[in-house]
Parts: structure tokens; C-alpha cells; sequence
């Protein structure tokens, strides 16, 4: 991946909306409102180069202002500037890179973290399932015929 006239680096995250509700016993409810789930593509200003890759600005508010624009230099006065925990950096040689030179490319990343999570998800609700159907079978092994049921 080459940065060299590059300012900036792309990822795609997701953002979902929820809300706390408080029920008849006091309890809080935390329901997710799919409706506002949005995708975004965050630009990440590259404040150092270095031979294996390159620092970035990780801070949330710096991008919210510029827009993921960069008005700074990429001085070793600015990387002096920014605090230690709003610092990323991302090796530019890595298989599965943090961040992207170009928005297709993240986004190509995105769609396959997201399709690799749903694969991780499945599997851990299936796994609940069986839980859930062993508990009600008095806590004895189900037969694969229960098991195919599920």
C-alpha cells in the first residue's frame, strides 16, 4: 500500500443507535433502533511516515471538527501535539491493514469484517440454542435427531 502523496487513511465503521428504557421493576432496558444503524467512512489524518508504515491521529473529535481533512503538517511538532492515547500506528505492510489508502479498499475490508462477525455470531447463538434445548431436556445430552430440530 503506498502513502506517499496521501494525507490520510480510510476505514469504514458501523453505528447503531440504542435507548434505555426502565421497566414495571426498575430494571433498564436497552433495545438497539436498527433504523438509525449507519455505515460511515472515517478519514484518519497521517501525522508521522515512518519505513513500516505510518502514525495516525485516532482522535475521534479531531476527525468530528476537520472532517477528516488535514490542515496540519505532519511535523514532529504536530505528532508531539497529540496525546499518546489518540495515536495510532499501522503497519502498511500487514496482511488485514488497519486503516486504507483509498475508500474502495476499506470498504472492501469493511464488508469482510462485517461477513466474518456474522459468522462469529451465528455460531456463538447456535450455541445458546443447544444450551437452552439441554437445560429443558433435564440436562441430558439431546439425540441428533433433537439436535437437528434446532
Amino acid at each position: 500500500m503506498k502513502t506517499q502523496n496521501k494525507k490520510c487513511l480510510y476505514r469504514y465503521i458501523d453505528y447503531h443507535s440504542s435507548s434505555v428504557s426502565i421497566d414495571e421493576w426498575g430494571e433498564a432496558i436497552v433495545s438497539t433502533n436498527t433504523d438509525n444503524t449507519q455505515v460511515q467512512c472515517e478519514a484518519y489524518e497521517i501525522i508521522r511516515t515512518t519505513p513500516k508504515g505510518v502514525w495516525i491521529d485516532n482522535s475521534r473529535m479531531y476527525r468530528l471538527i476537520n472532517n477528516g481533512a488535514s490542515a496540519q503538517t505532519t511535523s514532529d511538532e504536530r505528532f508531539k501535539q497529540i496525546p499518546a492515547e489518540d495515536k495510532r500506528f499501522v503497519l502498511l505492510s500487514a496482511n488485514v491493514p488497519w486503516a486504507y489508502d483509498t475508500k474502495e479498499a476499506a470498504l472492501k475490508s469493511f464488508i469482510i469484517r462485517k461477513e466474518r462477525q456474522a459468522g462469529h455470531l451465528t455460531r456463538q447463538l447456535q450455541g445458546v440454542k443447544l444450551a437452552i434445548a439441554i437445560a429443558k431436556n433435564d440436562c441430558k445430552p439431546l439425540t441428533i435427531e433433537q439436535e437437528f430440530k434446532l
